[in-house]
């Protein structure tokens, strides 16, 4: 939906369709029968909401990481950055588009960028619901100092295995110790 006619505003404006998503994606519990199931039946419903919310989060990191190469690039030259930043405008836009602050819209995309170049094995995992949206967050923030370091591959790598041999949710305080 682009084009001269597109606008911000259609999106916001149009009847959401996520009342009517299938109860296949909320565990098998439609909305309205949640007065009537059992106690095991709407656990396994929390479980599959959050893991939905880890996929919807890592496919809003991807649109932010892909807006990031369209309107900011690689932006080599110092003095371009004098004249336009790519980056500011980017996360104008996400800011503008989420009704969000500039500086919460530029956190994003910070993340978003972190999750594409320096733990794309780990944003699988969150695609794949094995940690959650606010977990992720963690992660990202304790391996700033690997960025652009050879060994960031591997620092990817062995996360995300921890987080793959782990059967159960993540606390923060596993996620901390990176126990399994």
């Amino acid at each position: 939906m682009s084009g001269p006619g597109w606008s911000i505003a259609s999106w916001w404006g149009d009847p959401s369709p996520w009342p009517e998503l299938p109860a296949l994606f909320t565990g098998g519990l439609p909305a309205e029968q949640v007065g009537s199931r059992d106690t095991n039946d709407l656990l396994g419903a929390l479980i599959s909401d959050v893991r939905g919310e880890a996929f919807l989060a890592w496919h809003r990191y991807q649109i932010a990481a892909e807006l990031h190469t369209r309107l900011v690039g690689s932006e080599d030259d110092a003095h371009a950055l004098l004249l336009h930043d790519g980056f500011a405008d980017c996360a104008a836009r996400i800011a503008v588009s989420q009704g969000i602050s500039q500086g919460a819209a530029e956190k994003f995309l910070h993340q978003a960028v972190a999750l594409r170049d320096r733990l794309p094995q780990v944003a699988q995992r969150l695609r794949d619901g094995r940690i959650t949206a606010e977990l992720i967050v963690k992660i990202i923030s304790r391996t700033e100092l690997v960025d652009g370091q050879p060994y960031a591959a591997a620092v990817d790598a062995e996360i995300a295995a921890d987080l793959d041999a782990h059967t159960t949710a993540w606390s923060a305080h596993r996620l901390r110790d990176m126990r399994p």
